[in-house]
């Protein structure tokens, strides 16, 4: 037994047992935390993230009031915040690396932030539209969302776009009707559009079914 412990923050308690047993208006490990005028059970409430039921989110200790964040066995990875509730280690991952490098984004508080150029949950598609550029132009030919390269296309219960750029709709209504003058021009060789026409306006390649009884 150590009475007046420097163990025990200078003195404010005693020693014994590898334990500090702190002496009246003291708290906390090693009595630390003067409780003069503070409510201690209140006091460690501040440690406590909304709706969480560990003090200092499981990952710190809780002194007088304030956490204190556990160090992490790898130097490089820190946790942080009020309530110990950050971290820069465990965002999404590609092929091992944190957002997908130091060149693409940084692990902030458990989200990736993403550096110019990328985007993504893990910063690992390029921030442009240019993959997405259909024949006419638009975007996933006006028909879907461009996301990381690729278009996503739209469907509804009549009409379903697939394709490179959404620019295929078997199901869409009048699709029959748009497709006329190519498919004349292409197959037969007649109908409203010339030679030079149906070989700029018609990106597709209409083949002739055999005829089926």
């Amino acid at each position: 037994q150590e009475p007046n412990s420097p163990k025990c923050s200078g003195g404010n308690g005693t020693f014994e047992c590898g334990i500090c047993s702190c002496y009246n208006n003291r708290y906390g490990r090693e009595c630390e935390c003067d409780a003069k005028g503070t409510d201690q059970i209140k006091d460690e409430k501040g440690c406590f993230f909304p709706n969480d039921t560990k003090p200092c989110s499981g990952r710190g200790d809780c002194r007088c009031g304030v956490c204190e964040c556990h160090p992490r066995e790898k130097h490089e990875e820190i946790v942080t915040g009020k309530y110990c509730e950050c971290d820069n280690f465990s965002c999404d991952r590609v092929d091992g690396d944190l957002c997908g490098g130091e060149e693409k984004g940084s692990c902030i508080c458990g989200k990736c932030e993403c550096r110019n150029g990328w985007t993504g949950p893990n910063c690992n598609c390029l921030d442009t539209n240019d993959t997405c550029i259909g024949p006419n132009g638009k975007i996933c030919s006006g028909f879907g969302e461009c996301f990381c390269g690729q278009c996503k296309c739209h469907e509804t219960d009549e009409e379903r776009y697939s394709g490179l750029y959404c620019e295929d709709c078997p199901t869409c209504p009048g699709k029959c009707e748009a497709f006329k003058d190519c498919v004349l021009c292409q197959v037969f060789q007649i109908g409203a559009l010339s030679e030079q026409e149906c070989k700029t306006n018609c990106t597709f390649l209409a083949i002739q079914a055999p005829h089926i009884e």
